[in-house]
């Protein structure tokens, strides 16, 4: 129902449940209409208090984060409980801090657990409305993880992230559009390389103002920095708690608010392009 020459725009916040203080600022990000959707780490404990604000939200555009890594101080367990998901954990039962290339993964497993995880979601009270994988691993390490994605996403019916971008590296990606899910036109993710803290604004604001038409993503961390999130998240290149409060400030910005207006974008939300294929199919 959008006109075809029109960039559609979803601000979405990425790690909610990871801390406690990343569930505070998605939760001040919905108040404040500064974002549209966000996704879930469903196997950390702080995913259940935020299950608490979705249950009172179900209108809320929210997704799984499916996450199968832990961070190096803060380890969390599979879903689906580590006997069925060996090649997933470490020695501790644990998801492992790094899923590295070389480390062989059953598939079969893999769709255990993803599958648990969109059980999970659900259990919690969100009336889900997309997936998309932590670190990207379930969409770009390799063709098997990627066909364990599609099984699931395709018999829940959920879209997923995939920028067209990402087909260089990920060739199979292309088999889930149309059908699966509709591509990123552009996927708007800082790095420490694309600003210093003081252009950090800045530079989100000049990538919105540039979308294309079709359907585009700027994903973001979010937090409220503090000793919790320090802890989970140190403060270090990437995803840092310095970074999640420089995130919360860009897209609260009149600068960020004005360029999505110069870009002519629609905010819409996955829920839109969930219901979309559902309808299409």
């Amino acid at each position: 129902g959008r006109p075809a020459d029109t960039p559609l725009l979803v601000v979405h916040a990425d790690d909610v449940g990871i801390a406690r203080s990343a569930n505070a600022a998605t939760i001040q990000a919905f108040d404040r209409g500064i974002i549209d959707s966000c996704s879930v780490m469903v196997p950390c404990p702080d995913a259940v208090p935020f299950g608490e604000w979705g249950r009172a939200h179900r209108d809320a555009d929210v997704g799984v984060h499916f996450t199968l890594t832990s961070q190096p101080n803060e380890r969390w367990g599979p879903v689906a409980g580590a006997a069925r998901v060996p090649s997933l954990v470490d020695a501790d039962g644990m998801l492992p801090v790094r899923l590295d290339r070389e480390r062989a993964v059953d598939t079969g497993e893999l769709e255990i657990e993803l599958r648990a995880q969109v059980a999970r979601g659900r259990e919690l009270g969100f009336d889900l409305t997309h997936v998309d994988g932590h670190q990207h691993i379930v969409q770009i390490r390799s063709a098997e993880v990627f066909g364990a994605l599609m099984r699931v996403a395709s018999d829940e019916r959920l879209p997923f992230r995939f920028p067209r971008a990402w087909l260089k590296q990920a060739p199979w990606g292309a088999a889930a559009f149309g059908s699966a899910t509709v591509p990123l036109e552009r996927m708007i993710s800082i790095s420490p390389k694309s600003a210093s803290a003081d252009q950090w604004t800045a530079w989100y604001a000049a990538q919105v103002r540039t979308i294309p038409a079709g359907l585009n993503e700027a994903f973001v961390h979010l937090g409220i920095e503090n000793d919790e999130l320090r802890a989970v998240v140190p403060d270090s290149a990437n995803w840092g708690s310095a970074w999640r409060a420089r995130d919360l400030a860009a897209i609260g910005s009149q600068a960020f608010a004005d360029a999505v207006r110069a870009a002519g974008a629609t905010r819409i939300v996955w829920r839109e392009v969930r219901d979309y294929l559902r309808w299409t199919a």
